[in-house]
């Protein structure tokens, strides 16, 4: 054997006791990670012109040294710190050198959920399970599980824990998450997007409002918690939610493009309860979701030699005339009371996608159409006169009309990427032409919700066979999709544009 090692948790910081040179090396690697970060711009320009690679890396590690040279880290790694020095033949124990003061706030009181009258769906005991047998974790679960209802269990569940909920999207945290705890639980509070009532047990957070929490919470849930691996998000987390049992809530773990994924890991933990997409769907828990690929083929490349990022999609996605015309061709297969969505990466595209189709309602960000834009949209005849100014009331207004069936045709931009409840959505057209695996996961989950005499969420998505990115990214698509186990149907090549055939298969 190599050694005793004694892992001394403080909270949610790691000290590695003690911490020799063969343990620094064992560690090290396990430790650090590698951004990647895509150049732009003249960057990307000057790289191109000196041959030179057009991703730029930079390793970071996740860890420091203390006054006696011992490994000091987050929390969130002891499961891979004890699994990296096992596997080197160390024996391995944990010691909390500052346990809670009162360790009963974390013991679940099942029978309350009869007092209230909640029933759990399948999966969700076994969600419970692993959290209350974990001192953190993740979870990932996918869209439409039902993660907001889960935090208020917790909450009926432990009636004396302080739990903070933590997003990074405003309008998540304010209009989705928090009226739904409020629903099931009464003393609930919020800081961020406009809204303070402090001083609750149950506190609702955006990141950018971090510095209100007092630190004093036993749990702490963050929604979709991929994103908690950007920079002052990261900071900012780590900094005020460093006592509490931290969990992560998300369907899109270990996807960022950036690399920055071990971050997470570093503030919630590793994965605990995994529960894939087709299990859920055969629950009942999620609609099945079928993908149908209009193939989008031209005789030439509107965006070829284009460096820019920006550039390449202005001219190959947003302003693309023949595939904005079929993604309209296809949103007028339905009629007017099957509600359609199609999401898209910008104004610029929304605007496009509006001219052609005047009856679709436009959502976007209350500051993101700037007057001057306006006026040119205006002149060039892609929005009218008449358009209204978006501001936080109406987006408001319109996520609600859309969630309750109420509004039925709309053109969005990534506002309504995440923490959505689209029950009754039955179409969604993917015009943003991404690659993402998170948006892979997370904007096609916008039809997973499930709706009396809702069968099944049909996804039309753009074979981009114009160009060379284009069409690697589209096959990133088809592999995720497959991923989840969702059925594609492929549009047959002599039938360009199509997808009535498709749509007939489906029906017999």
């Amino acid at each position: 054997m190599s050694g005793k090692i004694l892992l001394l948790k403080n909270g949610n910081r790691l000290v590695v006791n003690p911490t020799n040179e063969r343990i620094y090396d064992i560690l090290t690697p396990v430790l650090t990670f590698e951004e990647q970060e895509f150049l732009r711009g003249w960057e990307l320009r000057e790289a191109i012109n000196h041959d030179q690679p057009r991703v730029r890396f930079t390793s970071w590690e996740c860890f420091g040294l203390d006054h006696k040279k011992r490994l000091v880290t987050a929390f969130g790694f002891w499961r891979k710190i004890y699994d990296a020095l096992k596997a080197n033949g160390y024996k391995v124990r944990m010691k909390d050198t500052d346990p809670h003061p009162d360790p009963s706030v974390y013991q679940p009181e099942y029978e309350r959920l009869k007092m209230f009258g909640v029933k759990l769906k399948q999966d969700q005991p076994e969600f419970l399970d692993a959290l209350f047998s974990n001192p953190c974790g993740r979870f990932s679960c996918p869209p439409g599980f039902g993660k907001s209802f889960m935090i208020s269990v917790v909450g009926l569940l432990c009636p004396r824990a302080r739990i903070d909920v933590v997003s990074k999207n405003v309008a998540v945290i304010r209009d989705r998450i928090y009226p739904e705890l409020c629903q099931m639980l009464p003393d609930v509070g919020i800081v961020g997007g406009g809204k303070r009532r402090k001083g609750r047990r149950v506190m609702c957070y955006t990141i950018d409002s971090a510095h209100h929490a007092d630190g004093t919470a036993d749990i702490m849930f963050g929604d979709e918690c991929h994103q908690f691996g950007a920079d002052r998000a990261a900071y900012r987390s780590g900094r005020t939610w460093g006592r509490s049992r931290n969990f992560g809530l998300s369907a899109s773990h270990d996807m960022r493009l950036d690399g920055k994924d071990l971050r997470v890991e570093g503030i919630f933990g590793p994965i605990i309860h995994e529960v894939p997409y087709q299990q859920s769907q055969e629950a009942g828990v999620v609609a099945p979701i079928r993908v149908l690929w209009t193939s989008c083929s031209m005789d030439w490349d509107p965006c070829e030699g284009e460096i820019d990022s920006t550039e390449k999609k202005r001219h190959g996605i947003w302003q693309n005339d023949y595939r904005n015309d079929l993604i309209a061709t296809d949103a007028r297969l339905y009629d007017k009371d099957t509600q359609v969505l199609i999401p898209c990466e910008t104004i610029r595209h929304a605007v496009h996608l509006k001219a052609r189709l005047p009856e679709f309602q436009m959502v976007y960000r209350e500051d993101g159409m700037k007057p001057r834009d306006r006026k040119r949209y205006i002149l060039d005849n892609l929005i009218s006169r008449n358009e209204p100014s978006m501001t936080s009331d109406r987006r408001s207004q319109l996520t609600s009309a859309f969630e309750q069936g109420r509004l039925k045709k709309a053109i969005v931009t990534t506002v309504w990427n995440v923490g959505v409840d689209f029950r009754q959505l039955g179409v969604l057209l993917r015009a943003d032409g991404g690659g993402s695996p998170i948006n892979n996961t997370q904007i096609p989950g916008r039809l997973s919700r499930t709706f009396d005499g809702k069968e099944v969420g049909i996804l039309h998505d753009y074979m981009d066979e114009f160009n060379r990115g284009f069409r690697t990214k589209a096959r990133r698509r088809e592999k995720d999709y497959d991923g989840h186990g969702w059925e594609q149907q492929f549009p047959d090549k002599a039938r360009k544009g199509s997808v009535r055939d498709q749509l007939d298969l489906f029906d017999r």
